[in-house]
């Protein structure tokens, strides 16, 4: 089956393609396509998992066609970001 895992920070991303066999997890996939050799920083970080921008968890199974994405924790939070925003622009 045909897998796709992609990742993306501010400045670097990665789209991986890769032919799996079947019964494969989602953490299994990520781990097989080699995306931890070239972010080894994200084997500690606490990233979740999306398959076509629905979260998953990572046992959770593939099926042929899926594109896993590796998503990053927020640095901020979207209401905090959006408060600090009005508030410089004098809108608040």
């Amino acid at each position: 089956m045909r897998i796709e895992v992609v990742y993306a920070e501010a400045d670097r991303e990665a789209l991986i393609s890769f032919v799996a066999s079947d019964g494969l997890s989602v953490g299994e996939c990520v781990e097989r396509s080699g995306l931890y050799r070239l972010f080894p920083e994200i084997v500690q970080a606490r990233v979740g998992f999306a398959v076509f921008g629905c979260e998953v968890e990572i046992g959770d199974s593939v099926v042929d066609g899926d594109r896993i994405e590796v998503l990053r924790p927020l640095v901020i939070d979207p209401k905090d970001a959006r408060r600090r925003r009005a508030k410089s622009s004098g809108k608040a």
